[in-house]
């Protein structure tokens, strides 16, 4: 991975580098490599004034968050898998999106059985929130024994297919400050920042691992009287993976063809995992037919200066005001939101006019957004898989793109990769664009 990186930093050299990190979440982006050359966009005036835009009149962004969370020990788990970088470019996407579908189909079942108020997807992690810590953390030890259950159900013609669900690990943590969950369904809130670390950064081996704070609440109930509850401290920070024989914990591998709490357009691909040779490459054929398209895609990086003091309410609302700001000029280019940050267009040339008239509506904005900026812009192009009413827009542009906007680019750079300029020479919307390789 170190080497991968590496190279990454040789193709893509920005003048000028600043210190200054990012708000977003980039723990797991270290895992992204660029195999691509980079380009650096110089940017060019396009006359895009501030009055041009509807975000510019009153400030009417009632729609920043879409409910309160609230509850003396709002528990949040986060379950990871690992290897999504490694089989996805070994085995494709359609692979590995087909895994995450199974797991989906395992887990999600069990946190509704045990009270779940509130799910999130999110590639390959499941954010999951319940009202007491003792309901996340049963559901967390079943969903963990379910996906061993599955992986050890597999036959070896399924094995031969690589269809196992590797669990990085799940973690839980509790808290009563309460959690809120924005227009685009994402998370804010201390339980879910650090539910997210264990799962995300700390947690491995598939094991379920809770913070302090949820064993207090868990250790002395029945469920969990056979758990064997092992310390481990990182940062200076004690948490414990459940271990033992805590249970009764049930696991039903439901079918592949169970759609109860599965999305409709999942279903094929989890469908994936009861076919082999001709039949899988002729449902597969399908899926790509149907969900393939060549996409460019670009990724910026939102950065919140002087939080501090600052409510969650108030961070969201000053996302939100970028988000409402930003969406008619890329969407009058084109463009079409995947995820706040992300968007995608059919042509590189689109992305290009879009982003530049992005950045010279953000930079003329300064005064409004109240020190809430757009640190870099990542752009590549190519194949995707986009499952419409899903969450599901997954592909090397993703990736690239995040790399280069989220981790590269700074001082409101503009990076592109070498396919891009490819794809944009020609355009006459682009002949005044100027190009520097790095």
């Amino acid at each position: 991975m170190g080497s991968a990186i590496g190279r990454t930093m040789e193709y893509c050299c920005c003048r000028d580098r600043k210190s200054g990190r990012a708000i977003l979440r980039t723990e797991r982006t270290e895992a992204r490599a660029v195999p691509h050359r980079a380009e650096l966009l110089v940017p060019v005036n396009f006359d895009v004034s501030f009055s041009d835009h509807p975000a510019s009149q009153d400030d009417k962004d009632n729609v920043w968050a879409s409910k309160l969370l609230a509850g003396k020990e709002l528990a949040v788990v986060v379950s990871d898998l690992s290897g999504f970088t490694s089989t996805t470019r070994k085995y494709g996407i359609i692979h590995f999106a087909s895994i995450i579908a199974r797991k989906r189909q395992l887990c999600l079942p069990i946190a509704h059985r045990h009270g779940a108020v509130h799910v999130t997807t999110e590639a390959d992690n499941l954010i999951i929130v319940f009202e007491k810590a003792l309901n996340a953390a049963k559901a967390s030890v079943e969903m963990q024994r379910t996906i061993f259950a599955f992986n050890d159900s597999l036959t070896e013609a399924e094995d031969s297919q690589h269809f196992k669900i590797k669990l990085n690990g799940i973690g839980v943590h509790c808290s009563g400050s309460g959690l809120i969950v924005d227009s685009h369904d994402e998370l804010a809130g201390e339980a879910f920042r650090e539910a997210y670390r264990i799962g995300e950064n700390i947690v491995e081996d598939g094991q379920v691992m809770v913070s302090s704070a949820v064993k207090e609440l868990i250790e002395n109930d029945l469920f969990f009287q056979k758990a064997d509850f092992q310390e481990f401290v990182s940062d200076d920070e004690t948490y414990w993976i459940v271990a033992g024989d805590p249970g009764p914990a049930t696991c039903n591998v439901v079918s592949c063809d169970d759609d109860s709490h599965l999305d409709p357009g999942l279903l094929p691909l989890a469908q994936r995992h009861s076919l082999v040779g001709g039949a899988l490459t002729d449902l597969d054929k399908h899926i790509a037919a149907t969900n393939m398209s060549e996409k460019t895609v670009m990724m910026f990086n939102l950065e919140l200066a002087d939080t501090e003091g600052c409510t969650l309410e108030e961070i969201l609302r000053r996302k939100h005001k970028v988000t409402t700001l930003i969406e008619p000029v890329l969407t009058k280019e084109g463009g079409r939101s995947l995820e706040p940050a992300l968007w995608a267009f059919d042509t590189a040339a689109q992305a290009l006019v879009g982003t530049l008239k992005m950045r010279n509506v953000v930079q003329e904005s300064a005064q409004l957004l109240q020190g809430t900026g757009v640190t870099g812009y990542g752009i590549h192009t190519g194949k995707m898989l986009i499952i419409d009413g899903t969450d599901i827009h997954w592909g090397d542009p993703v990736n690239t793109s995040s790399k280069l906007g989220q981790d590269l680019a700074e001082s409101s750079t503009i990076l592109i990769t070498a396919e891009v300029k490819v794809a944009a020479d020609g355009d006459a919307r682009c002949k005044n664009c100027e190009f520097e390789a790095l």
